[in-house]
């Protein structure tokens, strides 16, 4: 038998006495060898697992893509020639521009980059069966990038139209 102590409302500590199942083992217990356990029925061969032949593996071909400015759809002039001004306009001088700074110089989310690279419409950017590549902890894009980024996110959003 185990006790088990329960708190009643009261505040007072009863202990109830539970019956402990004698078939049931303690997590530390040794199973106790009977003579029927002991000795193994000689009657059953030993006999090996059928194997299976191994099938041939298929070379893994690697779909990886790396998209260059020749697969970038065409933009007007007009559009191509707004967004080289925006890009000369913002106000840093570095190469690299991190989502952040996209998002901070050009208004553009991190999650609008991820789909615009999904669907192509940015260079250097690998492919893997359609899932784009890391390139490190961090993704930054050169200026190229941004330029295309900037194409697709103006082109969506119906920029496309001659000024006026």
């Amino acid at each position: 038998m185990t006790l088990r102590s329960e708190v009643k409302p009261s505040g007072k500590v009863v202990k109830k006495a539970k019956l402990s199942n004698p078939a049931q083992m303690g997590l530390f217990d040794q199973p106790i060898p009977t003579e029927s356990s002991a000795a193994k029925p000689s009657s059953i061969p030993n006999i090996p697992a059928p194997v299976r032949a191994a099938a041939p593996r298929q070379p893994i071909v690697s779909q990886t893509a790396a998209l260059t400015v020749d697969d970038m759809p065409d933009y007007p002039a007009h559009l191509v020639a707004s967004v080289e001004q925006t890009i000369r306009d913002a106000p840093t001088d570095r190469v690299l521009l991190t989502y952040r700074d996209i998002q901070d110089f050009f208004g553009v989310s991190r999650a609008t980059v991820a789909r615009r690279m999904k669907e192509g419409l940015i260079p250097g950017i690998r492919l893997l069966h359609g899932r784009v590549l890391d390139d490190g902890p961090v993704r930054r894009l050169d200026r190229t990038q941004v330029k295309w980024l900037l194409l697709a996110v103006r082109v969506r959003h119906g920029a496309v139209a001659q000024p006026g």
